[in-house]
């Protein structure tokens, strides 16, 4: 579209010196059609410019989406990691404790 934008533009160019060289009305014409089309193009680029911004927009929202749902997995992760340690550590701390009561009795006794 963009090649297509800078030869119409060439066009137009060429047709303004012919309408400043002899202005006759076949040439005003032609260069008004040729104006027209320049302009189409231009809000064809316009819109397909504002359909590509919106497109990168959904994009990046879907990335920012699964970058958090990451993280938010990645945090669970971590808690149950700790979770499962501070567990292991009570069970540790239960078994020193009931090991030393055990040793307390046998030298009481």
């Amino acid at each position: 579209m963009r090649q297509e934008a800078e030869t119409q533009r060439e066009e137009i160019a060429r047709r303004q010196a012919r309408v400043r060289e002899s202005p006759m009305a076949e040439q005003v014409a032609k260069l008004h059609a040729a104006e027209a089309k320049m302009q189409e193009l231009k809000a064809n680029m316009a819109i397909l410019g504002k359909e590509a911004a919106a497109a990168l927009a959904a994009v990046d929202a879907q990335q920012q989406r699964l970058t958090f749902q990451r993280l938010v997995a990645m945090v669970e992760g971590e808690k149950t990691f700790h979770l499962r340690v501070a567990a292991i550590l009570g069970e540790i701390e239960a078994e020193a404790r009931i090991k030393c009561l055990e040793d307390l009795s046998i030298l009481c006794s």
